[in-house]
């Protein structure tokens, strides 16, 4: 029999990176630091650990501290997705 807990942890297992990123903005789980023309996008992103990443958008080019970043993350996505920036 599952519990609770069994199922959650099975759904966000599935979760997409699209999924997760707004989960996390619809949490309250972003903080904007600085949008700049000139010097790019600073944000931190709270992840399920509770430990906040930090995410940067600059010289075309995103980067999360995140283990799991190498070319994009739910937490690029999430800042990507409040400030109108696509993630390639």
């Amino acid at each position: 029999m599952s519990t609770m807990v069994d199922i959650a942890t099975r759904s966000r297992r599935a979760e997409t990176i699209q999924g997760k990123a707004v989960r996390l903005i619809a949490s309250g789980c972003l903080w904007i630091e600085r949008i700049d023309p000139d010097l790019g996008i600073t944000a931190l992103v709270r992840g399920d650990s509770g430990v906040r990443w930090v995410v940067t958008y600059e010289a075309g080019a995103w980067s999360c501290t995140c283990p799991a970043f190498v070319r994009r993350c739910s937490h690029v996505r999430a800042v990507a997705l409040v400030t109108e920036r696509t993630p390639s």
